[in-house]
């Protein structure tokens, strides 16, 4: 899923889980039910809407400020280093 929202590509999620809500309040995609019925309209809205340059620039800038390895990384050694002073 991030590989495809680092590219700028909308995703079309099935099931429950921070990525669904990740997806529905960044606008990064669909989010829905795991069920045949809802993926397939999904697949249907994200194919047929026309993503402009500026959408998936924002989706990959989403991706790179809050999911990359970059951030992550930095979350990590600002923990680490967090617990280090603690002691």
């Amino acid at each position: 899923m991030l590989a495809a929202l680092a590219c700028g590509t909308p995703v079309v999620y099935a099931g429950p889980g921070p990525a669904a809500d990740d997806l529905r309040t960044h606008d990064l995609g669909e989010a829905v039910e795991y069920a045949v019925g809802p993926v397939a309209a999904a697949m249907v809205r994200v194919l047929s809407a026309r993503a402009s340059e500026g959408d998936r620039q924002l989706r990959a800038a989403w991706v790179r400020e809050h999911r990359s390895l970059a951030r992550t990384g930095a979350e990590a050694a600002q923990a680490v280093l967090a617990a280090v002073a603690r002691d």
